[in-house]
């Protein structure tokens, strides 16, 4: 009787060891899973990136083959996060449209075909700031002038430095029509024997920065008249 109990006691302590072992080994499974668990991860725009174009791509990784998952791009204005669109088997996406000097929530969630969903963290991106209006017209803005221009000029600035490139519009009053675009240099020589004395002529600058962003500067105009008209005008005078 006592080997028999003996026994039991063995019998009993090698069960207790099994049944911890076991449960060793569940938590080590439970743990390598959490581990190696399947993860989307954020790479362009960097988190917090800042003086971005209008135009970008947002792109991302994720551990597993994605062609046999969709992936939820989510975007919104500063925290506030709305599903932008949907795509399926790539990492990648074009997004347009965005707004100047704003600043910009996104996210990605993964969803498996079983409706399992794996979710990235929430990173943010700044968009570019857009050009300074246009200022300093010549010929100054309401000038009358005797002789005919030969060139239009303007100053501009970017506030982040970005290239500057400006369309000009230019023409009689509610006849502006586009006269050059994507000039590289603040100025622009005009044909005098196309314009005309005892006219108004309007004109516009609108500028653009190198990342989609633009600025529609005031209407100025300037008045030609002839030296006849001078005279006469002179001659009134006496």
């Amino acid at each position: 009787m006592e080997f028999t109990t003996e026994v039991g006691g063995i019998n009993l302590k090698n069960s207790l060891q099994r049944l911890l072992l076991s449960f060793i080994l569940v938590i080590i499974v439970l743990h390598v899973q959490s581990c190696t668990k399947s993860k989307v991860i954020l790479q362009t725009p960097r988190n917090r990136e800042r003086n971005l174009p209008l135009q970008l791509r947002l792109s991302w990784e994720f551990s597993k083959n994605p062609k046999d998952y969709t992936f939820e791009i989510f975007l919104g204005e500063g925290q506030e996060l709305s599903l932008f669109t949907k795509v399926v088997g790539q990492t990648s996406v074009n997004i347009s449209d965005l707004k100047p000097a704003t600043k910009y929530s996104w996210q990605v969630v993964v969803v498996s075909k079983n409706k399992r969903r794996y979710e990235s963290q929430i990173w943010s991106f700044e968009t570019t700031n857009p050009p300074l209006k246009p200022t300093n017209p010549l010929p100054q803005d309401g000038e009358t002038l005797i002789e005919t221009p030969t060139t239009l000029t303007w100053m501009c600035e970017d506030p982040d430095g970005d290239k500057l490139t400006y369309d000009l519009y230019f023409g009689e009053m509610g006849a502006m029509q586009l006269l050059a675009s994507g000039l590289s240099k603040p100025e622009f020589s005009l044909d005098p024997d196309a314009l005309k004395s005892s006219v108004t002529y309007f004109w516009q600058v609108v500028a653009r920065d190198d990342k989609y962003a633009q600025t529609d500067g005031p209407i100025w105009s300037f008045t030609i008249i002839s030296s006849e008209t001078t005279r006469k005008e002179m001659g009134n005078d006496y």
